[in-house]
């Protein structure tokens, strides 16, 4: 602190804040506990320290330009006693015009008040969606032990900007999980077949523990009022950007929920499924499978959320996490009639991404982290095997090409196109088969050079991943395709 703080002189003027408690009792939380304290820079109060300062009904910003501008807080006590299994803590504030070049919020802890530990700094929420002058801080995970805390707005004043940066108010949630039952791979929950559903997918759902195994004060109810379901294009991947260590993971999804519920405002959790470094997958937001989740900063449609529980920006999952993720992600492209080695088009981001990505494919983000993203491609590969084998289609050798053939679109929706670009006219046959190995199609056909002239309808076939083999004398053009109306 003192090497933060040493170059700055203490300013004539104190400005003040108001401080208030609130707490918050939520029905079906059992033994949790909740807490929050709220600061107002436009009410009179002495800091610690503060310099530079101006204070107006806007809140607090910089009075010289270019000269160092810090508040510190007074230490305060940490609102809740007793917290178990650990104690959450997430900021949040309005500012305007925030800058991360500019203004930083930092915290620190103690045990007694007297020795302390190095500052953080909070750093914006991944997930969220970005409006406005509401900042909301990532969720921060404390010891247990912890009895005081002390934030510090710092701004800095090398960088310059147009407009100046103020902060009105922050927001500090504390949550305490209480001790919640960790589930087990004995205790998971497997979604049975109906008996009279037409498989069109033949690998399972891994099993998982239910939102009331987590203790998610809906149980098994929605959080959202009206749920909202979507046809799933993409599967995105995200890290948590906690701790890589709990000593409770179900009590670490309760406080995600808390936190994206009672601190950013959701509905429901963000995350449409969340796996623990145990391997352990957790059912998230409730509605029901390809229900619209909350997680891809606004264009969440036609997506679904996983979040791998922990910080990957240094260290990769681990191997019980990986194991369960490709599970969960060859299930659902088979569900979903998805290409894990595809890239499609993301409707409503308006971008090109793969099928299987990271959060960082389509916002400004370096979630999942820099240790775990260049995963991506052997999984995706990983998961493609694991998709063929439990379809029984491992006999199928890897797609092969053939020069001068080319089908579009994929995926199809009515129609499916192959073209020759060849200039001769040559013949050939065409067959269509599912994963299943059933042969859906097979005729001969005519390649006239220079057009897309045989047309494949796919009007009455089901949504799914099929296989497209066109041969032309010795060659053969093997591809997956995707229906999708």
């Amino acid at each position: 602190m003192s090497q933060t703080l040493k170059f700055c002189e203490l300013f004539a003027g104190r400005f003040v804040l108001l401080v208030v408690f609130v707490g918050i009792v939520i029905p079906g939380f059992g033994k949790s506990k909740t807490q929050s304290i709220a600061v107002d820079f436009t009410k009179d109060q002495v800091a610690e320290q503060q310099t530079n300062l101006l204070r107006t009904s806007d809140g607090i910003s910089v009075f010289r330009q270019n000269d160092p501008a810090f508040f510190l807080a007074q230490p305060q006590s940490i609102p809740i006693a007793d917290a178990s299994p650990f104690l959450t803590i997430a900021p949040s504030a309005y500012i305007q015009n925030f800058d991360p070049s500019i203004i930083s919020l930092q915290i620190r802890y103690s045990e007694d008040g007297v020795l302390w530990s190095d500052w953080d700094v909070v750093e914006r929420f991944h997930d969220a969606e970005i409006i406005g002058p509401h900042f909301i801080g990532e969720l921060m995970y404390v010891d247990t032990a912890v009895q005081f805390f002390q934030y510090m707005v710092l701004f800095d004043n090398n960088t310059q900007s147009l407009s100046p940066v103020k902060v009105k108010n922050l927001n500090f949630d504390f949550f305490s999980p209480g001790q919640v039952q960790e589930p087990t791979q004995g205790t998971l929950t497997y979604q049975p077949r109906p008996a009279n559903e037409q498989i069109l997918c033949g690998c399972p759902q891994p099993g998982f523990a239910t939102r009331t195994d987590w203790s998610c004060p809906d149980g098994q109810s929605p959080s959202c009022a009206s749920p909202e379901i979507t046809t799933p294009s993409h599967m995105i991947i995200h890290h948590s950007a906690g701790s890589n260590s709990s000593n409770g993971w179900a009590a670490v999804v309760l406080s995600i929920w808390n936190f994206h519920v009672n601190t950013n405002g959701w509905c429901d959790i963000g995350y449409n499924w969340l796996i623990d470094p145990n391997g352990i997958i957790y059912e998230g937001r409730g509605g029901g499978n390809n229900v619209k989740g909350a997680h891809f900063c606004g264009a969440n449609s036609g997506t679904v959320g996983i979040c791998v529980l922990g910080n990957f920006e240094n260290a990769p999952p681990t191997p019980e996490a990986l194991a369960s993720l490709r599970s969960l992600l060859t299930w659902k492209s088979c569900d979903a009639a998805l290409d894990p080695l595809g890239t499609d088009f993301h409707a409503s981001s308006g971008k090109s991404i793969e099928v299987i990505s990271g959060h960082r494919n389509g916002c400004a983000t370096q979630c999942p982290g820099d240790a775990f993203h260049p995963m991506f491609g052997m999984i995706r590969m990983q998961v493609d095997t694991a998709l063929k084998a439990c379809n029984g289609v491992n006999s199928i050798e890897s797609e092969a090409t053939l020069p001068g053939l080319s089908l579009f679109p994929n995926p199809a929706n009515d129609q499916l196109f192959v073209s020759w670009d060849q200039s001769t006219l040559v013949e050939g046959n065409v067959q269509l088969y599912s994963l299943q190995g059933q042969a859906l199609l097979q005729r001969e056909e005519q390649f006239l050079p220079g057009r897309p002239n045989v047309v494949i309808s796919t009007e009455e076939i089901p949504d799914g991943v099929y296989l497209l083999q066109v041969g032309v004398g010795e060659a053969i053009l093997r591809k997956r395709i995707v229906v999708r109306h």
